[in-house]
């Protein structure tokens, strides 16, 4: 498995790091609420506190959504590795390629085993 991800190491790295950083922005808003409180309980002025909590939830919000686009897109193309992987070991163990074909959202390969035996393989998921 680590030799389909290894190429990809970066891009995991960058969305573990991005995940972090929303996790530590969500948990950094439960005490800016606890000080706008306080401060609305001293009758403080609130502006910096409403502007913090402001900046911390569209972070939140945009760290997450990039680090779950790196995520699914690094997914994607580690199954794509692996499916081109599947193809050309089987037609290294002997298959030979009858075609191609698009069906159902997906490019699918025609395969058929040193017996003739017809087979399907899933390359690439549109």
């Amino acid at each position: 498995m680590y030799g389909y991800v290894r190429p990809h190491r970066l891009a995991l790295l960058a969305g573990a790091m991005l995940s972090l950083l929303t996790a530590a922005t969500g948990l950094a808003l439960p005490l800016v609420v606890k000080a706008l409180i306080d401060d609305l309980g001293h009758h403080r002025s609130v502006a910096e506190l409403l502007l913090l909590m402001t900046a911390l939830v569209v972070a939140n919000a945009a760290l997450g959504a990039l680090g779950g686009y790196v995520l699914r897109r690094t997914a994607e193309s580690v199954v794509l590795a692996a499916r081109r992987r599947l193809v050309d070991r089987l037609l290294g163990l002997g298959a030979s390629r009858l075609g191609d074909f698009d069906e159902g959202g997906g490019r699918w390969v025609t395969l058929a085993d040193p017996e003739g035996n017809e087979f399907d393989v899933l390359a690439e998921q549109a």
